[in-house]
């Protein structure tokens, strides 16, 4: 699979419809031949509009390189509004209890010891909430 991000989506475009990957695939016909190539569609921050927004980004799964490459290079037609297209990269994950990458607060690795523990702020040797 082959993730994507669509930006300025109109937020009238409901990807959680019966009917979404038809109708993109039928405004973008000539750059998504099948509908089935449209593997997932989702809006990439749930629920956190507010209700005068009126574009969002959407994540895009594809199952072949060559339509995500397509859609990369020419955009995507969306309620009829072209929205640019990229490679979708995930934030990297980050545990705010030492401000480290690579795990989560949950599964801190030096739970034992409170000396790790580093504030978000001013990088002190307390937590966030104690600054």
């Amino acid at each position: 699979s082959f993730v994507l991000i669509v930006s300025s989506v109109p937020m009238d475009f409901d990807p959680s419809a019966p009917n979404a990957a038809e109708s993109l695939h039928t405004e973008n016909s000539g750059t998504i031949a099948a509908k089935d190539t449209i593997r997932g569609l989702r809006w990439l921050h749930a629920g956190r509009g507010s209700p005068s927004k009126r574009a969002a980004s959407l994540v895009f799964t594809v199952n072949d390189a060559s339509v995500a490459d397509q859609l990369i290079y020419s955009s995507l037609s969306v309620r009829g509004a072209l929205c640019s297209v990229s490679k979708y990269v995930p934030s990297p994950m980050q545990c705010y209890r030492c401000q480290d990458f690579g795990h989560q607060a949950k599964a801190w690795p030096h739970s034992s010891s409170p000396t790790f523990v580093k504030c978000a702020c001013c990088a002190g040797a307390h937590a966030l909430c104690d600054c």
